[in-house]
């Protein structure tokens, strides 16, 4: 009797079914959960690509790049169905170094934001799971990083910060370019013929100021700019195109003043008095001298994510 039964396979497949049940049904839970999960680490990160993004070009202080990358988050994770994904706190302005490829952050010389977005308990929006609250695992926090450079300022850099005696407009005359074809002092230039004069700012603030063009009469006006902080800057002007004398130009001279500030500084630190002369001798340059400063949100340039 127990040879004849023991090679008998039926009724033997619903108590393996039965043993193998929780384990298929725990494969099935943690394959939905995992790709939930990645669905929601992307939405994470795209958040986070947008907001670093979209703050860099905000860099002017630590916390309109904060309100801007908070913005951007929740216009991509709505807070009425993702929750808090960005606090202020995750949003740390710095600066990026890009020969050592790593983020610092600090109060000056900031060219980057980092970006943190997060399903996170602390942030009160944990990411829910679907089956593995049955191992007693109900919630799980995911976060995504991004770093962001903001756009070079194409016509604003800095020679110095240290902290001039005022403000002034200063023409700064260099040895001609080997193969320019001219020799002794020449100026910097755009490659379209912009002069890019230096102007210094005694204000340890942001500063809007003024310079007026006197002479020739042809390019008589006003032009302004901003100075993040107090130094010395490279300031192209503006709507204003000379032709080269190393290509057959006659040479002109054109004289600038400082017209105002704003904010309004004491009247001893400020030189409106005083001029500065520059010629269409060029040096031309596609970049601009000095060291690169951020571009401010009103500028047409796009900020450049580097993680």
């Amino acid at each position: 009797m127990i040879r004849r039964l023991f090679p008998a396979r039926s009724g033997s497949m619903a108590p393996m079914f039965a043993l193998a049940l929780p384990a298929l049904t725990a494969g099935v839970g943690f394959a939905v959960d995992g790709a939930a999960m990645r669905l929601a680490q992307a939405r994470l990160q795209v958040a986070a690509d947008a907001a670093a993004a979209a703050a860099s070009r905000r860099l002017e202080s630590s916390s309109a790049a904060q309100t801007e990358a908070v913005r951007m988050a929740q216009a991509n994770l709505p807070p009425s169905a993702h929750g808090m994904v960005l606090a202020a706190a995750d949003v740390r302005s710095g600066a990026w170094n890009n020969t050592t490829k790593s983020f610092t952050t600090g109060p000056s010389n900031l060219n980057a934001v980092q970006v943190t977005t997060r399903y996170a308990q602390a942030n009160g929006n944990p990411f829910r799971l679907f089956f593995a609250p049955v191992f007693s695992l109900k919630t799980i926090d995911l976060s995504a990083t991004a770093i962001a450079i903001c756009p070079s300022n194409p016509t604003l850099s800095q020679i110095s910060s240290t902290i001039p005696s005022r403000i002034a407009v200063v023409t700064m005359g260099q040895a001609c370019n080997p193969g320019s074809g001219l020799t002794g002092t020449c100026y910097w230039a755009t490659p379209q013929g912009n002069p890019i004069v230096r102007v210094d700012n005694w204000n340890p603030g942001v500063t809007t100021i003024t310079v007026r063009i006197t002479s020739p009469t042809r390019l008589a006006g006003l032009f302004s700019f901003t100075a993040p902080t107090a130094g010395q800057f490279w300031v192209v002007v503006p709507n204003v195109q000379m032709n080269n004398v190393a290509n057959g130009a006659p040479a002109e001279n054109i004289v600038f003043r400082i017209q105002s500030s704003s904010p309004t500084v004491p009247s001893n630190r400020i030189n409106t008095g005083g001029t500065a002369t520059y010629n269409n001798r060029f040096n031309s340059s596609a970049t601009l001298p000095g060291s690169a400063l951020c571009a401010f949100s009103t500028q047409a340039a796009a900020s450049r994510l580097v993680n």
